[in-house]
């Protein structure tokens, strides 16, 4: 049962790297790259183009950058003690994922 837990703490600590990563290259690349969409446009479409819009959106991503940052501290932290230096490869699969899942995200080709 201490596998199968493992296993699904580091799944969730790839996860929220990922999402990590997603909320990050879509604050940095917020209304400055043509080919990016943002990963909130489809939320917020009565107040799209107004400032006011702009603003929700990236404390959306603000938001979001920290959350899944701490959801990944704390399964890495979780992991840590048992395998150490090992969870490192959690986050090797959490970038992997966001190369597989991020264009879907950030509509960059």
């Amino acid at each position: 049962m201490k596998k199968f837990r493992d296993i699904m703490v580091a799944l969730c600590a790839a996860g929220a790297f990922c999402g990590f990563m997603i909320f990050l290259i879509d604050l940095a690349g917020f209304d400055r790259l043509p080919k990016m969409c943002s990963v909130w446009s489809t939320l917020y479409t009565e107040r799209a183009d107004t400032a006011r819009g702009a603003v929700l959106m990236s404390y959306s991503d603000i938001l979001g950058v920290l959350l899944s940052l701490a959801i990944c501290e704390l399964c890495v932290l979780w992991l840590f003690t048992r395998y150490k230096y090992c969870v490192l490869f959690a986050l090797a699969i959490g970038i992997v994922l966001f190369c597989l899942v991020g264009n879907k995200f950030l509509c960059f080709v």
